[in-house]
């Protein structure tokens, strides 16, 4: 059945990023809430995959799910919108896409803005950082990112770097 609107819940206040499968769940973070909510392809009601405020989803952005779709990737940072404030770093959350348990993090270093991501052939993970006027990297089995490229001329005022 193809839908011509989908109507996101209160949980999924200021979508910032989706990310759909294969089978047509749809991923959606909130900036506002720090909830990510599951659209189930089938239509049944959406669900709130990760509590704002838990594994340090703060401000959810970007998303991302692995080639293999067990896992979802999203981009925590801290926009001071809401309660959960001043709890944790902004980073890279790595979830477990049947479980929603939290599988790994990634902060940045020395913070930012983690806005958006994208994965290469090779498996790195690049990020954009919205603060701090650099493109991060996090090569499979890593630990920490690597600055792939920073450079002040990509600043200016509010965000910047994105997508």
């Amino acid at each position: 059945m193809a839908l011509d609107q989908i109507v996101l819940p209160d949980e999924a206040q200021f979508p910032e990023s989706i990310a759909i499968s294969e089978n047509g769940d749809i991923y959606t973070g909130s900036v506002t809430t720090g909830h990510i909510v599951r659209l189930p392809a089938e239509g049944s009601e959406p669900v709130i995959f990760v509590e704002g405020g838990t594994n340090g989803a703060i401000s959810i952005g970007g998303l991302l799910l692995s080639p293999q779709e067990d896992v979802l990737y999203a981009c925590s940072s801290d926009l001071g919108l809401n309660q959960f404030s001043g709890t944790a770093a902004p980073g890279l959350l790595a979830f477990d896409i049947e479980s929603g348990d939290l599988t790994a993090r990634w902060d940045l270093p020395g913070g930012g803005l983690c806005n958006d991501l994208v994965q290469a052939a090779d498996g790195t993970i690049y990020v954009t950082d919205s603060f701090v006027p650099r493109i991060l990297a996090l090569k499979p089995g890593a630990n920490a990112f690597e600055t792939l490229l920073q450079d002040e001329r990509c600043t200016g005022d509010g965000f910047n770097l994105s997508g």
